[in-house]
């Protein structure tokens, strides 16, 4: 029996179904697809699934590590490592060009590291392999500190240890708007803010250990309790694995276009409410970071020993007074995390927001004017307050000012910036700024410099009040 061969007008389309689609044709689908996916995604937002509690709990212990690791530098460690290594006259310039130098390289990397962790398509999820790895180096780069014998190697050391930190820090940033939904944002934040306190508390205990035991000691403990925090967030926290577009289309990565990352880097800017929000933060972090970052030299140089509080020595060491003033002030802030969680959800983000603020900026001026151990350990129950409802707080509202739901660690990695840029404007300014005025007598140095920061405190809470949302 014979086939009858197909007429012209059959076969072309025939031909044309069996050829194989070329790879641009391909991709072209592969994307369409996804566009259409992720559009899906944003309409559905608001029937996201809710996660549990103890997925709340699990994701924010990272944060806990992450808040311990850099209590314990920034406010024992750092400072006592750079006094042994640099000259009594110059210790706050080059303590200040040390922070100057990491908060570069975090800049650079958080927003580098994010975009790349947007366009992850690893089946085990685009932020866990980021912030495994991202550990695992910081870990590494935390022993090299502690080897240090000069302010060079440290300074290297401590490059290298910002470089990894913030590759896993973008990525686990972004875990908050990937998996939390609106609703729980508050609560979320309240969290945050929480291990925040307890993270604190758990770095300023460094203190203790500062005169007995060994660098090596102390860097074994931070190492030991950032890296179970990581472990218990990558465990339970449930990441899906990201949309891949097409079964066609299978990379690991999303092509890495500069021009359009370049464009991204300002598109977030755009909003009303990021560009508000980044402001706001960058002008009551810089008042932080130029009270706090200093507070051991300033122990040291302008607070009369011992360290007396009721009757009751609490030690004649610099690191040890500013370990008795964190422990006071995390207490305030027990309180302040957890009561504007709740609050928060009544009048809104930012009222509270405001009140964190006029908690926080009397202190450095009462602690540069007053230089009494129990006056200043009293107003550190303030700062805690205001400074951990602060920080919880500002979790929730800038995972809600986000540009894009696709690029929550790019988005992320840009707002990260309004941390490290204070971080190198109080590094550049404060410390140089305290070693010219000091020789001037009376504290000069730390006078105008707290001052100063009080009043970029107040600047900071103004912004919130352009914010649209509440």
């Amino acid at each position: 029996m014979s086939i009858n061969a197909p007429t012209k007008h059959e076969s072309t389309p025939l031909l044309e179904n069996n050829d194989p689609p070329s790879k641009s044709e391909v991709r072209e689908e592969a994307m369409h697809e996804h566009r259409k996916l992720q559009k899906r995604i944003e309409q559905e937002d608001s029937t996201h699934q809710r996660i549990s509690i103890v997925e709340l709990v699990a994701m924010s212990m990272f944060w806990f590590g992450i808040s311990a690791h850099w209590t314990a530098i920034l406010m024992i460690v750092m400072p006592y490592q750079v006094a042994r290594f640099a000259p009594d006259t110059h210790k706050n310039t080059i303590l200040g060009v040390v922070l100057l130098l990491g908060s570069a390289t975090a800049m650079v990397v958080s927003v580098v590291f994010g975009h790349i962790s947007d366009q992850c398509l690893l089946r085990y999820g685009k932020r866990r392999p980021f912030i495994i790895a991202g550990t695992l180096g910081n870990v590494l780069a935390l022993f090299w500190c502690a080897y240090s014998n000069s302010i060079w190697m440290y300074g290297a050391a401590y490059i290298a240890t910002c470089f990894f930190h913030n590759i896993a820090r973008v990525s686990y940033s972004a875990l908050l708007p990937d998996l939390v939904v609106e609703g729980q944002r508050g609560l979320a934040g309240s969290l945050f803010g929480l291990a925040t306190v307890l993270g604190n508390l758990a770095g300023a205990m460094t203190g203790l250990g500062i005169n007995r035991l060994n660098i090596w000691q102390i860097y074994a403990l931070i190492v030991s309790v950032l890296f179970v925090s990581m472990l218990v967030t990558v465990i339970f926290t449930p990441e899906p694995p990201p949309i891949s577009p097409h079964p066609e289309y299978r990379k690991k990565f999303r092509p890495f276009d500069w021009k359009s990352f370049s464009t991204s880097l300002i598109m977030p800017f755009a909003g009303h409410d990021f560009r508000i929000a980044f402001l706001g933060q960058v002008f009551v972090l810089v008042g932080v970071n130029s009270f706090q970052n200093f507070l051991q030299y300033y122990f040291h140089d302008a607070v009369p020993v011992p360290y007396r509080l009721f009757s009751m020595a609490f030690g004649d060491t610099s690191p040890e007074a500013v370990m008795v003033f964190t422990v006071i002030s995390l207490l305030g802030g027990i309180i302040g995390s957890l009561a504007s969680g709740v609050i928060s959800t009544r009048v809104g983000l930012k009222p509270c927001l405001a009140v964190s603020g006029l908690l926080m900026f009397p202190v450095p001026i009462v602690v540069a004017f007053v230089p009494r151990y129990p006056v200043v350990v009293l107003v550190a129950f303030f700062f805690g307050m205001g400074s951990a409802a602060y920080s919880s707080l500002y979790w929730a509202l800038s995972s809600v000012s986000l540009s894009s739901r696709e690029d929550h660690a790019r988005d992320m990695g840009i707002m990260n910036f309004s941390v490290v840029i204070p971080q190198m404007l109080a590094g550049a300014v404060a410390g140089s700024l305290i070693d010219k005025l000091q020789p001037h007598g009376h504290n000069l140095g730390y006078k105008v410099n707290f001052g100063a920061a009080a009043l970029e405190i107040v600047l900071g809470i103004i912004f919130i009040k352009w914010i649209h949302r509440r």
